[in-house]
């Protein structure tokens, strides 16, 4: 049996799939975290006679002299879903950091040519090869002169977050800093020339195509086998000024009625483009493209394991005294992009070895369709 856990707009509801038995039914709530000590934090006798068996709720880890533990109170409820969520950079004491939330908020994806890395991707997503063929899993210009200077490799065409979103909408959140990894190879020298190829991070819109980053490789930095160039970028330049979240309008007061919100993290309109443009001279082939982030994915899932490893496994261990009744930890709220899904599935598995007894849960916003609400369903189910 498998149980999946979907949050809407508030309300937990529980589906169990592939199950003979009578499906579990959760009633909950998510409850503040405000000063108000006698509402909130530590004494939740005012919920409990409402009949709630599940909340999400901070649990408070015990710091001498700062703040005392909530968890004798938390364990009034069978199922507690820890909604944490404080990150290094607006945390007041580092045992409150929810290292588990923070690394859900790592952005990566892998792209191969022709081949779709994530379950049911629309086919306007990922990368096109234009022109030449395959060889085995990678993708060949082949050496045909006709198609010098033209667009060798295109997509994935998707959206990406501008800002890190771990910190409240309203917050000056950092630019998040990306790397892109094209993994090629040269073959068949076919010309006196140097030049091989451009690679280009392009940002396309309905309206206009502007290149963020860009790099000119040459035979000499070609290799005979595959071999990693990395480019930077970042979305430094926002469209608009930004006011908020794109799904949260802002009161009347604040903006004329029916305006919409610009989102300042995430721009539904703009597309990123990984490209590489064929100049000649060599024959040119790509294995695949990564993307990811610098501040998490990179500095604590390619740089860094090991302190990775620790953090989570000493912060899971906090909660050992909400045993049974804590079954999830809240990762980052709605993801909106393809970059965040390696990055939370990944983070499970993490778990998984660890032997947590705390499984992941993620808020996801369909858009009040059904179509949504099934996908996400597919996804959460892949999860957990």
């Amino acid at each position: 049996m498998r149980i999946i856990h979907l949050l809407l707009s508030g309300v937990i509801l529980t589906i169990s799939l592939f199950s003979q038995g009578v499906d579990s039914i959760l009633v909950g709530t998510y409850l503040n975290s405000s000063d108000n000590t006698p509402l909130t934090r530590y004494n939740f006798s005012v919920v409990k006679p409402l009949g709630f068996n599940t909340i999400i709720q901070r649990a408070i880890v015990p710091i001498n002299g700062i703040q005392s533990s909530n968890f004798d109170s938390l364990k009034q409820f069978p199922n507690l879903i820890g909604g944490n969520e404080s990150v290094p950079v607006n945390t007041l004491y580092p045992e409150n950091i929810d290292w588990i939330y923070y690394f859900t908020n790592a952005l990566y994806s892998k792209w191969s040519p022709g081949v779709n890395t994530i379950p049911e991707l629309p086919d306007s997503i990922g990368l096109k090869k234009q022109f030449g063929s395959y060889i085995d899993s990678t993708a060949s210009t082949g050496i045909d002169t006709t198609n010098i200077g033209k667009v060798f490799i295109d997509g994935p065409n998707y959206s990406q977050y501008q800002k890190y979103v771990y910190t409240n909408k309203y917050n000056p959140n950092a630019m998040v800093n990306y790397k892109v990894n094209f993994m090629l190879k040269k073959g068949q020298v076919i010309g006196s020339g140097s030049n091989i190829c451009s690679l280009q991070v392009v940002k396309t819109t309905p309206t206009d195509t502007v290149i963020l980053q860009s790099a000119l490789l040459t035979k000499e930095m070609i290799a005979d086998e595959f071999t990693s160039f990395i480019i930077s970028y970042n979305y430094s330049t926002t469209q608009n000024s930004p006011l908020g979240r794109g799904d949260r309008m802002l009161p009347p007061t604040t903006i004329p009625p029916k305006e919409e919100v610009y989102d300042s993290f995430f721009d539904n309109d703009a597309k990123i483009q990984f490209r590489v443009v064929w100049l000649g001279n060599a024959e040119l082939l790509l294995d695949n493209i990564e993307v990811y982030d610098e501040e998490i994915w990179e500095q604590y899932f390619i740089d860094g394991p090991e302190e990775r490893d620790l953090l989570l496994s000493t912060y899971q261990s906090k909660f050992n005294g909400l045993q049974p009744n804590l079954k999830y930890f809240v990762t980052m709220d709605e993801p909106h992009s393809f970059d965040n899904y390696h990055p939370i599935k990944t983070l499970q598995g993490l778990l998984d070895t660890l032997n947590s007894p705390v499984k992941l849960l993620t808020h996801f916003y369909p858009g009040g369709t059904i179509k949504g609400i099934r996908q996400y369903l597919k996804k959460l189910e892949s999860r957990c």
